[in-house]
């Protein structure tokens, strides 16, 4: 598949199965930057709280694919100020290998420059060959290689 339709959302109730599936894999934990797995009640508050890219400095968006949840990609350290922001991107595992992170990762790049973000960085577990490359593929350049992470940035 090599341009998928998919949409992105903000995260809703019934999102909470599909949340709790990919945020307690532990096979996500070494590429996620967190310490531990989040408990399901944990991530029920997550998902009952505001989700608000400008009070929070984050948002977290559900990537949908032929009316199915099949991952989130998240814009997080929001700096309007500086113009900038993080992203993070994981797709269930069923569902990769499709080009969903592509059409994901160009709908993000569209909403970032709609809310004025002029740079989106990303960091990567040296061992994450699969999104490293994918973030290559997508127009970000690697500006930084240290220990086990390699940060790469994209001007929009």
């Amino acid at each position: 598949m090599s341009n998928p339709s998919i949409q992105l959302r903000k995260l809703q109730p019934s999102d909470l199965h599909f949340l709790v599936q990919i945020e307690t894999d532990p096979e996500n934990l070494p590429f996620s930057g967190a310490e531990q797995l989040p408990t399901v009640s944990e991530l029920e508050a997550y998902l009952n709280s505001e989700h608000d890219i400008v009070l929070h400095d984050q948002l977290r968006l559900v990537i949908v694919f032929e009316s199915k949840p099949v991952g989130f990609v998240d814009l997080f350290d929001v700096d309007f100020l500086h113009l900038k922001a993080s992203v993070g991107i994981i797709i269930g595992k069923e569902f990769r290998r499709q080009g969903l992170a592509d059409a994901a990762l160009q709908g993000l790049q569209e909403f970032a420059s709609q809310q004025k973000i002029q740079i989106l960085w990303a960091k990567c577990h040296s061992l994450n060959t699969p999104s490293v490359n994918l973030f290559k593929k997508s127009g970000f350049q690697i500006v930084d290689e240290q220990d086990e992470c390699i940060t790469l940035k994209l001007l929009l």
